[in-house]
């Protein structure tokens, strides 16, 4: 048979379907998650972190490239997975201790990682939760009292889960502890079903913070550019004002500052409304698959989770429309303003060159006259020698009829002369002269 050549990402493709597979989890069991934000691009400082817990474990270490790592301690069980801008961590342990302890939060995997490890994770942790699974019954109304007791019954939240084999319980609270908490009762879900469902709150609750990051965002900019669009605005109603007519450079320098305001404000806040708009889908995504349905008197996850993403994620693309509508707005501005700049221009320089033609007439008009009025003196003093040469011979009334017919001729030879010394092969003043005489227009 004949071997297949394949593409050299083949490998790569196959390894992605693969990626951060769904852990099975048992239950009871807990689970300990959190969510560490970085800049995006950089190296995790958590790979290192994770070297070093395994090292005092005497377990293998994940290599550099490693995006996704999982391993059991003994204890607990701990996966970490390294995204675009943030590293989750999550511990696991299953449980045999009285389910009291579980229902009200007093014991909690976190606790069994290395206090000295612990102090050492990154202080960018945005989310962290604790999260207690049980086995029990699907829940009614009068089991809610007693499984809620870690939570905080005014602002409860539970929903059936996976078509009703799993009771969810959560206050959305940060507790003493800075931790949330959450809690899945099990009736009838195997370890892969929980691991899928466990998986996807924990995904929730990590895009939903990740969401929730532009809301600062989008207080703290939204003010700035609502005074960026006034100030284009105000710029507007200036260039409709004719005493502004002739202020346009001004004008446009201010409109330039207002633009690079504008860039600065997109550069600051393209990455975060842009992971928004990416995230919220993902969201929506895992709830539905969580095929949640309601206990009568509480609200759905879901519900409660959507009253505060949705507009939040609104807001965000809000604002975003907002910078590339206003930086719209801003161009147009900046380019009637060059435009209105480069009609002053050309006004500017045709007024200019109508003033140097101006000019250029009167120096001909002057160059002429002076022109002629040296060729009349030239030639009175040519006549004048001739009248002198004439008084030898005695012509009489003779010589002063040469006298007279001299002059054109000594006229008309000074001024070819004079643009023959100048450069010139024929004679400016002479050659309108003769076009004149001819009934042509000459040129200059």
């Amino acid at each position: 048979m004949t071997a297949l050549t394949y593409h050299p990402d083949r490998s790569a493709l196959i390894a992605e379907s693969h990626l951060r597979p769904f852990q099975p989890v048992a239950s009871p069991s807990r689970l300990s998650f959190m969510a560490f934000l970085r800049s995006p691009g950089k190296a995790s400082p958590m790979a290192g972190l994770i070297a070093q817990l395994c090292a005092d474990y005497a377990l293998t270490p994940p290599d550099d490239q490693s995006v996704h790592f999982s391993a059991d301690f003994g204890l607990f069980q701990l996966r970490w997975e390294r995204h675009t801008e943030f590293d989750s961590l999550q511990v696991f342990s299953s449980s045999d201790s009285a389910q009291g302890d579980a229902l009200d939060f007093r014991a909690t995997v976190f606790d069994l990682l290395p206090r000295a490890w612990v102090r050492k994770l990154p202080a960018s942790c945005f989310l962290s939760g604790h999260l207690h699974l049980l086995e029990g019954k699907i829940l009614a109304r009068e089991d809610v009292p007693r499984y809620a007791t870690g939570l905080d019954s005014s602002t409860l939240v539970i929903s059936h889960m996976q078509d009703k084999r799993l009771t969810f319980l959560t206050d959305f609270r940060s507790h003493t502890d800075g931790f949330q908490r959450f809690l899945i009762v099990n009736e009838g879900a195997n370890a892969f079903e929980l691991g899928r469902t466990v998986q996807r709150i924990v995904e929730i609750e990590t895009y939903r913070a990740l969401v929730l990051l532009a809301n600062p965002l989008v207080r703290a900019q939204g003010p700035l550019l609502s005074r960026l669009s006034q100030e284009l605005s105000t710029l507007v109603r200036a260039l409709d004002n004719e005493q502004q007519a002739d202020n346009a450079r001004s004008l446009l320098k201010q409109a330039l500052a207002i633009e690079a305001q504008l860039g600065r404000l997109e550069a600051d806040t393209a990455y975060r409304l842009s992971a928004t708009g990416a995230y919220a889908p993902l969201v929506i995504e895992r709830l539905e698959r969580l095929k949640e349905s309601r206990l009568t008197g509480w609200q759905r996850y879901s519900s409660f989770l959507m009253r505060r993403l949705a507009p939040a994620e609104r807001a965000a693309v809000n604002l975003d429309q907002r910078i590339a509508n206003v930086q719209d707005r801003a161009k147009r501005i900046v380019a009637l303003l060059q435009a209105q700049i480069s009609v002053q221009v050309e006004v500017q320089n045709q007024q200019l060159l109508s003033n140097m033609e101006a000019n250029a007439r009167k120096q001909l008009q002057l160059q002429r006259s002076v022109e002629l009025i040296g060729a009349v003196a030239i030639t009175y003093y040519a006549v004048s020698v001739f009248a002198v040469l004439l008084k030898p011979l005695h012509l009489g009334e003779l010589a002063v009829w040469l006298k007279a017919a001299s002059i054109p001729f000594f006229l008309l030879g000074t001024l070819y002369l004079s643009h023959l010394l100048a450069g010139h092969g024929q004679p400016t003043l002479l050659r309108r002269m003769l076009a004149k005489g001819g009934g042509k227009n000459g040129k200059d």
